[in-house]
């Protein structure tokens, strides 16, 4: 049997809350801990005690292996990523703009702290820029992707 996941998740808007839901219908070796959120007043469909508005929380808890970063802050993503991979986490991102503009110093990262990076992409429009194969290109159609930063190859 595998090694359990325990996650750490930032954010819990639509896609996160999309995650939570598949991991708890698929009976997976999945655990999401925390969740650190933005706005602590909002509603949520679950307890409380499962909410933070401190990243500390998870970026510091010891259970937490993996990082899943769902948020819409360029900046605060970076941030978030890089520190969880120097602590010895790995990292599932979302943020196509954060890694264009960090993925070099994300990859040297990884490298120096033994830790992995994997990037998802989601919808694609015809006619915008995406991410495929380490360069930015054309693309489109639907598709989804698991990538790896370091190689870049499709898991």
């Amino acid at each position: 049997m595998s090694k359990k996941l325990n996650i750490g998740l930032f954010g819990f808007g639509v896609v996160g809350q999309g995650l939570y839901d598949i991991i708890k219908t698929k009976h997976l070796n999945i655990e999401i801990v925390k969740f650190a959120i933005k706005d602590p007043n909002k509603k949520r469909s679950l307890p409380a005690h499962l909410f933070t508005t401190d990243k500390e929380e998870l970026l510091n808890n010891p259970e937490i292996n993996t990082i899943v970063e769902l948020i819409n802050d360029t900046e605060a993503a970076f941030e978030i990523v890089s520190r969880a991979l120097k602590s010895g986490k790995n990292v599932v991102s979302a943020s196509k703009k954060m890694i264009a503009l960090h993925l070099d110093e994300l990859i040297e990262i990884q490298h120096q702290y033994g830790t992995s990076l994997f990037l998802i992409f989601d919808r694609e429009k015809k006619g915008s820029r995406c991410w495929c194969d380490g360069r930015l290109n054309g693309c489109g159609h639907w598709k989804i992707r698991l990538r790896h930063a370091s190689n870049l190859t499709t898991v």
